[in-house]
C-alpha cells in the first residue's frame, strides 16, 4: 500500500521539476497596517542545483492575457531579465486576485504589542460541502446502476433478493464512506513535507491506513489483504478481481450458491469491458445519457467514448475524487518576511533570513479539489510598555495573539476602559490586587460561590476580561512565589 500511496502523493504534488507552468513568485513584506507585495512572473519552471536549491528556469514571458490582468492590479511592470516581469504593490486587509484566489492580511495593534494574521488560498474550490456531496450522489448513482444491471441478469435466481438487499443498503452506505475517505486522501496539502527523522508518516498514507482499517472492520477484506488490494488496483492494466469479489459475496453477503457467486463475481470484475452487457444496459436504461451529461468536459468526444468509459470517468472523478480536468497550469511560490518567528504557519521558517518560505506548488490539478492554502500568524510584544506596567513581559507569542484578537472584538468604550486600566498599572504590592478587582462597569463585581464552603469569585472572574487577566496573573503569580527556605539538615540519628 505504501507504494500506491507514494505514487498518488507524487501525482497530487505534480512535478515542479522539469515541467512548465505560468510561474508566480510572490514576496511579502509586512508594514504594520499594509503589506508590500512583489510578484515576479514568467513561463517556465524550476531546476534543482547540486545543493538541492531550486533555480528558476525561464522559457518565455507570461501569456499576454495573464500579464494584462496583473497590469490592471499593479500598473505597468518592471521588466526583468529573460522575459521576466516584476509587479509591485501595497495592500491593506485584502490580497489582490492576481493568481486566482483570495487572501487577507490583518494587523491588530494594542498597547501590549501587536498580532498579525496572514492567510491566502490559490485556485481550487472552497465549496467543500458540494464537493463531498457530489461523491455521495455518485455512490447512489453507481449503486442504482449495479442493482439495475445485475438484476437484469440474476433476478430470477434464488439468492438475488439477498444480494439486492446488500447492494441497496450496506454497499450504498459504504460507497459513500469510501468516497469521503478518498476525498481526504486526494485533498491533502500538496506541499506537505515531513522531516526524515520525525517518525511520522504522511497524512495520505495515514488515510489509506484508515480506509484499509474501515474495509477490514466492515468485513470486506482481511488485515493481510489491505496492502495487496491497493497494490493490485493500482496496476495497469487492472487485473480481474474475481477471487476478492467472490470472497466478499460469500463471507460478507452470506451467499452460498458457488455457481451464482462465480457468475456475479465474473460480471463485476469485467464490467469495465465495453463488450460486457453493462454497455447495453447503460444505453437502454438511460443511465448512459445521465453519465454523459454528468461528465461533460471530462472526456473529449473525439475519443469516441463508450457508456462504460463515461461511467469509469464519473466514478473516478466524483466518487473517488481522483483525476479529472487539468488545472490552470500555474505554479505559485511564496515567501513572507517576518519580524519574529511565527506562532503558527504551514511554511518553513528560516532564521538566517527571517522569512517564511512555502515551496513551489502547482494549483490543484482537479478543479474541485481543495485550494492551495498558506498561512502565518505572529506577534510582537511591546516590551517597554509591559515592563513598566508589570515589571516583566507578561503577554507574548500565542497569548499576545489571543489578547489582540479579544481586544479587537470589544466595543470601543470597553477598549478605552481596558487600555486606560492597563496604562494605570505599575509593579508593586497592589498590582495583583488591582488586576483581581477589575471588571467592566456593566459587569457584576460580586457573586455567591457556586459550591458551599468555597470562596466567592473575584471580580475579574465575573468579567469578559477573565481569560486575559488570568494569563497575566499566571506570570505574576509565578514571580510572586517566595523562594523556599532551605531547611537545615536533620542531625544524624545516633
Amino acid at each position: 500500500m505504501n507504494r500506491y500511496a507514494r505514487g498518488l502523493l507524487a501525482a497530487l504534488c505534480l512535478c515542479v521539476l522539469g515541467c512548465e507552468f505560468d510561474v508566480y513568485e510572490i514576496k511579502l513584506r509586512p508594514r504594520d497596517h499594509t503589506i508590500a507585495r512583489t510578484v515576479t512572473v514568467f513561463h517556465g519552471g524550476y531546476d534543482a542545483d547540486e545543493s538541492g536549491d531550486l533555480k528558476p528556469r525561464v522559457k518565455s514571458p507570461l501569456p499576454q492575457k495573464a500579464l494584462d490582468k496583473l497590469v490592471t492590479i499593479y500598473g505597468q511592470p518592471t521588466a526583468g531579465p529573460d522575459d521576466v516581469s516584476v509587479f509591485d504593490g501595497e495592500f491593506g486587509s485584502e490580497m489582490p486576485d492576481d493568481v486566482g484566489g483570495f487572501g487577507s492580511y490583518t494587523f491588530l495593534p494594542s498597547n501590549m504589542g501587536s498580532a498579525t494574521l496572514y492567510t491566502e488560498r490559490f485556485g481550487g474550490d472552497i465549496d467543500i460541502a458540494a464537493n463531498i456531496e457530489s461523491g455521495f450522489e455518485a455512490a447512489d448513482l453507481v449503486t442504482d446502476i449495479l442493482i439495475g444491471w445485475l438484476g437484469g441478469q440474476f433476478e430470477s435466481r434464488s439468492e438475488w433478493p439477498e444480494l439486492r438487499e446488500f447492494l441497496d443498503t450496506q454497499l450504498r452506505d459504504d460507497l459513500k464512506n469510501f468516497s469521503a475517505y478518498f476525498w481526504t486522501i486526494t485533498n491533502q496539502p500538496s506541499h506537505y513535507q515531513l522531516k526524515a527523522d520525525s517518525g511520522l508518516s504522511s497524512p495520505i498514507i495515514e488515510n489509506f491506513m484508515r480506509l484499509g482499517s474501515y474495509m477490514v472492520e466492515r468485513g470486506y477484506i482481511a488485515p493481510a489483504e489491505v496492502k495487496v488490494l491497493f497494490e493490485t488496483i493500482s496496476r495497469k492494466p487492472s487485473p480481474k478481481l474475481d477471487p476478492l469479489i467472490a470472497d466478499i459475496l460469500g463471507e460478507k453477503v452470506g451467499l452460498e450458491d458457488k455457481a451464482f457467486i462465480d457468475e456475479v463475481a465474473g460480471a463485476i470484475s469485467s464490467m469495465n469491458q465495453p463488450t460486457n452487457s453493462l454497455e447495453k444496459f447503460l444505453s437502454e436504461s438511460g443511465f448512459g445519457e445521465k453519465l454523459k451529461a454528468n461528465t461533460a468536459g471530462l472526456i473529449a468526444p473525439s475519443d469516441n467514448p463508450t457508456n462504460v468509459d463515461y461511467m469509469a470517468k464519473y466514478t473516478g472523478y466524483f466518487l473517488l475524487h481522483t483525476g479529472g480536468q487539468a488545472g490552470e497550469g500555474k505554479l505559485v511560490r511564496v515567501s513572507l518576511a517576518c519580524p519574529l518567528r511565527p506562532e503558527m504557519t504551514n511554511g518553513r521558517w528560516d532564521d538566517k533570513t527571517s522569512k517564511v518560505h512555502w515551496p513551489p506548488v502547482a494549483l490543484p490539478f482537479k478543479l474541485g479539489n481543495w485550494p492551495v492554502f498558506i498561512y502565518a500568524t505572529w506577534s510582537v510584544p511591546d516590551d517597554d510598555f509591559q515592563k513598566i506596567r508589570f515589571g516583566k513581559v507578561v503577554l507574548k507569542d500565542n497569548r499576545l495573539v489571543d489578547y489582540c484578537l479579544w481586544r479587537d472584538g470589544l466595543p470601543a468604550k470597553q477598549v478605552k476602559r481596558f487600555d486606560d486600566f492597563l496604562a494605570s498599572l505599575a509593579p508593586g504590592e497592589t498590582l495583583i490586587e488591582r488586576l483581581e478587582a477589575f471588571h467592566f462597569e456593566d459587569e457584576p463585581a460580586t457573586a455567591q460561590a457556586e459550591i458551599p464552603g468555597k470562596k466567592s469569585p473575584k471580580p475579574y472572574e465575573l468579567s469578559s476580561a477573565k481569560d486575559q487577566i488570568q494569563a497575566i496573573l499566571a506570570v505574576l503569580y509565578d514571580k510572586a512565589k517566595p523562594t523556599p527556605l532551605i531547611k537545615p539538615a536533620a542531625p544524624p540519628v545516633k
